[in-house]
């Protein structure tokens, strides 16, 4: 049974503006590729930014993106916590290494798989859940977040099984 009830913090269509910087997420992230080509590193491996990539990322990961300059990421990021408790905390931008004063959302800590970076190669199947979460956030209609609570819950139960 999975009982977490996703919190969407922040989703956006964006290109990458912290460039060769080492930053860390106060909360849980999914970054999903729309086009060109970069470098995601985090705990000392180094994952290919493509188009069609997926990649999680828990809260309190440091993190480094890298883009060629020939062809600059257009991607989806999701900030988002596992839970509604935190709703209230207002959604921080990732911070430098050095500012350790910024408050880290571990909710993904009773969930050991959510634990570690979650690289997926070819997640074209998640595109269509992903933009459904992007509109609901556009339209604002009421139930808006518990909408794209729903939504989220179901892509990352989604990745939870396609790892089995």
């Amino acid at each position: 049974m999975f009982s977490f009830n996703p919190y969407v913090r922040y989703i956006a269509q964006t290109t990458y503006f912290i460039e060769n910087k080492t930053l860390i997420a106060p909360d849980c992230r999914l970054l999903y590729v729309l086009y060109g080509n970069g470098e995601f590193e985090a705990n000392g491996k180094t994952y290919p930014l493509l188009p069609n990539v997926l990649i999680y990322y828990p809260a309190g990961s440091s993190y480094k993106i890298t883009q060629t300059k020939e062809n600059p990421l257009m991607f989806y990021t999701i900030n988002f916590d596992f839970s509604f408790d935190y709703r209230n905390i207002l959604t921080q931008a990732p911070f430098f290494k050095k500012n350790q004063n910024m408050k880290i959302l571990k909710t993904q800590e009773n969930y050991p798989y959510f634990n570690k970076v979650l690289y997926f190669k070819y997640a074209l199947w998640l595109l269509p859940l992903i933009k459904e979460i992007y509109t609901e956030s556009l339209l604002r209609s009421e139930g808006v977040e518990e909408v794209q609570s729903m939504q989220l819950k179901l892509l990352l139960i989604k990745l939870l099984r396609n790892s089995e």
